[in-house]
């Protein structure tokens, strides 16, 4: 048996294949979660859990004469959200989630205002 009591961690940079992205499902999303993952045993969170889903609008049809118990039901029990993902991290990964996700933000508004320079900021 390997006695492993003295491990050593050499680490090495290699580079990342995101190639399985030209075939990976991009689905929609317009509902967010984040939550703190349960404690261990040393009272720390488990990481942290991302959830990602879409709620569709309820089919709430002008002059539908169901259309007033539908609003009542859905004021009651609101909008299942259907799960499209849900991701588990550290919280260092979290902190470079947050900074691609700031990074892509930009990138979008400076390529918004690119393409349509007449609009303004509120607008794009």
């Amino acid at each position: 048996m390997t006695d492993v009591t003295e491990a050593s961690v050499q680490q090495i940079s290699v580079s990342l294949d995101w190639s399985d992205t030209e075939s990976a499902r991009a689905g929609h999303v317009n509902q967010a979660l984040g939550q703190l993952g349960p404690p261990g045993p040393d009272g720390l969170p488990d990481g942290i859990y991302i959830t990602v889903g879409v709620a569709p609008p309820p089919p709430l049809i002008e002059g539908d004469p169901a259309r007033s118990k539908l609003l009542e039901k859905y004021a009651a029990v609101g909008v299942k959200v259907n799960v499209v993902s849900q991701f588990h991290m550290t919280r260092a990964m979290l902190n470079e989630f947050i900074e691609m996700l700031q990074t892509t933000a930009s990138a979008y508004d400076a390529a918004v205002k690119s393409a349509s320079p007449g609009l303004s900021d509120s607008e794009g």
